[in-house]
């Protein structure tokens, strides 16, 4: 007769337990059912679970095979998922093709550490994994930046081209070109050792900034193609060095082949073939007297520079040198020199030419007057140091 009431207590208890996990799965199941409706993520390890239903139903894991395998535990899936919907969906108006375009650009951080990550533990070693890997990037539009041979980054890759052609301005149109071009030219381990390649670009971007100067698509592109056009102008001469393999290097006052080596010899194609160019003269101009520097260990290896502005940032010294090349004017380096031996009381000195051999630098003074007449010699060791 003990017994029967502990049989009592059991069975109570064990109905218990049961209506306990009963709930707590209706519960998981509400909890499931909510995690379709949101976009929330999470930011530790970005590991997010993608229920079946959702794959099955994907346009993403419908029609790319290697890269969901990839990024499943370590990008925010959902994201992609969304973008490839606006990519493979119907994209008939101007607002969509921008919509793709935004979607596409917040991707890129994520994107770029899954694929270094996936590169460099098995991409590298697996050839014909990684090639698929690749083609599946470009077609979400995302290009493979190489140096050395090994891979760098991400960059634009044409999309929508047909929707872009049919329902873009033309503004947006140039603005898409110009971005796909400069990113197919990146990468390499002497950056500076080839300019032709740059052409297409400079000549889309000189349409839209001739064009359609006013639009907000001109000022986006005018912070590259102030960079692309300082390989057109921002180099100089090195002699006296044994073994240099190119004749110039880029920017400032280096002299060092690597990485600083400048293809100068191929700037004339571009002055015989793009005369119309908006950049022509300026460009022309310092082809024919560029900067120089004497490295010789038995020479004095100083420089006098002709400066025309003192400038407190870079970016307000590259801005002065872009809007003098767009006057015409041949006014082409930026050079940061210091005082005293302190390399920390550094300044930005916009130059229009520098020379080791202080006669040519007597004669550029005076040719640098005449565009800016304030203009005056300082001479520095090629060290960046002021002589006083």
């Amino acid at each position: 007769m003990k017994i029967k009431p502990f049989f009592y207590i059991l069975t109570i208890l064990s109905l218990m337990i049961i209506f306990s996990c009963n709930n707590n799965q209706s519960n998981n199941n509400e909890e499931q059912d909510d995690s379709l409706k949101t976009d929330t993520v999470k930011t530790d390890t970005v590991e997010i679970t993608i229920v079946e239903v959702e794959k099955e139903n994907s346009l993403y894991y419908k029609n790319f095979k290697y890269l969901p395998n990839i990024t499943d535990t370590i990008v925010a899936n959902r994201k992609i998922i969304n973008y490839v919907e606006v990519l493979l969906g119907e994209v008939t108006s101007e607002a969509q093709i921008l919509q793709a375009l935004d979607k596409r650009d917040s991707l890129f951080f994520d994107m770029e550490m899954i694929i270094s990550e996936y590169y460099y533990t098995s991409g590298e070693e697996n050839y014909e994994e990684w090639a698929a890997v690749e083609e599946e990037l470009l077609k979400l539009g995302f290009i493979c930046i190489y140096a050395e041979g090994m891979y760098g980054a991400l960059d634009n890759a044409p999309i929508l081209e047909e929707a872009i052609e049919k329902y873009a301005s033309e503004p947006l149109k140039l603005f898409i070109k110009f971005n796909n071009l400069y990113a197919a030219t990146k990468g390499g381990e002497y950056p500076y050792l080839t300019v032709r390649e740059l052409i297409p670009t400079i000549v889309t971007g000189e349409e839209l900034l001739s064009k359609h100067k006013n639009s907000e698509y001109a000022k986006k592109i005018t912070e590259d193609m102030m960079g692309i056009i300082s390989r057109y102008t921002d180099y100089h001469k090195v002699t006296g060095t044994v073994g240099f393999e190119s004749d110039c290097c880029y920017s400032g006052l280096t002299y060092d082949f690597w990485p600083f080596a400048h293809a100068c010899g191929e700037i004339e194609f571009f002055i015989e073939e793009y005369p119309n160019s908006m950049f022509y003269e300026p460009i022309k101009k310092i082809f024919e007297y560029p900067s120089s520097i004497d490295v010789s260990e038995n020479g004095d290896r100083i420089a006098y520079i002709i400066v025309t502005d003192k400038s407190e940032t870079w970016t307000t010294g590259k801005t002065q040198i872009w809007n003098y090349l767009l006057e015409g004017k041949d006014i082409p380096h930026l050079i940061l020199l210091f005082k005293n031996g302190d390399t920390e009381n550094n300044e930005w000195y916009v130059a229009y030419r520098f020379f080791s051999d202080k006669p040519e630098a007597d004669n550029a003074l005076e040719k640098a007057k005449k565009l800016v007449p304030k203009s005056y010699m300082i001479e520095a060791t090629l060290d960046g140091e002021i002589i006083e």
